[in-house]
């Protein structure tokens, strides 16, 4: 009952919409579109929510109102929508296995041919994976033994392959795999419009449920050495700002917040990945954490280095 030969296919909740980069950022929410705008649906070839369930519509674009060009932004409090992802294990890493699909906006704009998207498209997969699977933690069972019942215990404990040990005793290592692909495949989870910025000037970029709007420079560090699209990316996988929902001083936000934030991390905007920087936070693991632990219970699985 409990031997994980083969991690199956679930589905964890994520958050709702967030944005990122103070000044750039676009507030949106859920609900129906307004009158005139444009919807997925009008494009056939790309899904704009393929996971998610919706009262109405997702907005393609925002209305001028929504758009905070400077100072704190306001940030939305949408309830958490609905996530799907595949896992694999491999020995004792545990990995997340995602899929993007890229809808290229302006095709013929500043030379946005398919040779820069596919570098695009190569760029994103590699400075996600790069930044998630250079973690140094490894989730740990507190016990020996998984939690069994009688029929377990006396009965299939006695089969030679069946082992209620707890697996992986030194640790898991929780992993991160992108499959990224072009033209917005209505198969992929999370889908990206992505506009052409050769110049690698400022330009907006935002997350709603299970649409993202990047552009062509968020592959590359800003000037503080954030990596724009990763940081869309944990948006998409649930993570939040430092700062949401906690009380800020003067001269904080919620990106360069440092403290506990709403649920008791420690968290430090200036250097964490969801704040103002590149760094990863145990708590950004919950998921796999979670998988673990409903996987073999008993086993209390922790995170640390």
């Amino acid at each position: 009952r409990r031997k994980m030969t083969a991690l199956q296919h679930i589905s964890l909740p994520k958050s709702g919409p967030e944005n990122r980069n103070r000044g750039k950022e676009t507030v949106t929410f859920q609900g129906r579109v307004s009158d005139g705008m444009k919807t997925g649906s009008e494009d056939p070839g790309f899904n704009m929510s393929p996971a998610v369930d919706h009262e109405g519509p997702l907005r393609m674009k925002p209305n001028p109102t929504d758009t905070v060009d400077s100072g704190r932004p306001e940030i939305s409090k949408a309830e958490p929508a609905i996530q799907r992802m595949s896992w694999s294990d491999d020995g004792c890493n545990l990995t997340a296995n995602y899929s993007i699909g890229c809808h290229f906006i302006g095709r013929g704009d500043y030379g946005w041919d398919e040779p820069r998207q596919r570098t695009f498209q190569t760029e994103l997969k590699s400075v996600i994976e790069e930044t998630f699977n250079n973690n140094s933690y490894r989730m740990t069972p507190s016990a020996a033994r998984q939690d069994t019942n009688w029929l377990e215990e006396n009965v299939l404990d006695y089969i030679p392959w069946v082992n209620y040990d707890c697996p992986c005793a030194s640790g898991y290592t929780p992993q991160v795999n992108v499959e990224v692909s072009g033209h917005g495949s209505s198969m992929s989870e999370w889908g990206v419009y992505v506009s052409a910025n050769p110049e690698g000037g400022f330009v907006q970029s935002r997350v709603t449920e299970g649409t993202g709007f990047l552009d062509e420079g968020d592959v590359n560090p800003g000037s503080g050495g954030q990596i724009g699209a990763v940081h869309e990316f944990g948006h998409y996988i649930g993570l939040h700002h430092p700062g949401r929902n906690v009380e800020l001083a003067e001269d904080e936000d919620e990106y360069s917040y440092a403290g506990r934030d709403e649920h008791g991390n420690e968290v430090e905007g200036a250097v964490d990945l969801m704040g103002e920087g590149m760094g990863l936070r145990p708590f950004y693991f919950n998921a796999w954490l979670e998988r673990l632990n409903n996987e073999y219970p008993g086993c209390n699985f922790t995170i640390g280095t």
